[in-house]
């Protein structure tokens, strides 16, 4: 794991995410979080010295950006006025997960840009929501196919409006 102080002393407003990493780098979730939620230095750390969780991360602050499996470099862009608000006094935090199957030791990196827009620029704004097919069963050596369907209305007391923005599957070969 591994943090980054902001030091923002307003919100600022994310419209685009650049990220890129070297080998070894299997996949990582970003986070953003108030800097009394985790705290401590900026640098990497081990999860139980701060008492880490990823789902305490995403409600206490939010979802900033998914690594998707293996990429070296990718982009989280959104459309012109669409942002993510990280509020005042933020620290962006990374779950990562290495991987070296190369039969030698690797030194892993990646690097992070943040895009943001003026607030009054803004006129989506966005949020994370996030799903898990958890008794998901693949058989083996076959061909497969799988649909999912969530009724919000019963959560909500009715139909929700929204639109999505990005989606990024997690999945393993």
């Amino acid at each position: 794991w591994c943090s980054w102080n902001l030091n923002n002393e307003t919100s600022i407003w994310v419209d685009k995410v650049r990220f890129e990493a070297t080998l070894g780098l299997h996949h990582s979730n970003w986070f953003f979080v108030r800097e009394t939620t985790f705290p401590g230095d900026d640098g990497l750390w081990r999860c139980r010295d701060r008492s880490f969780d990823s789902v305490a991360a995403a409600v206490s602050g939010g979802v900033l950006f998914a690594q998707s499996t293996q990429a070296a470099g990718e982009e989280q862009a959104f459309p012109e006025g669409v942002a993510i608000r990280i509020p005042a006094r933020s620290v962006v935090v990374g779950e990562l997960h290495v991987l070296n199957t190369y039969g030698e030791d690797l030194d892993v990196e990646a690097t992070m840009h943040l895009d943001t827009i003026p607030d009054h620029v803004v006129t989506t704004r966005l949020n994370g929501l996030a799903f898990d097919y958890l008794d998901l069963q693949l058989p083996p050596r076959m061909q497969s196919e799988f649909t999912m369907e969530c009724d919000f209305s019963i959560p909500n007391s009715g139909p929700i409006d929204f639109g999505v923005h990005y989606i990024l599957p997690h999945y393993h070969e």
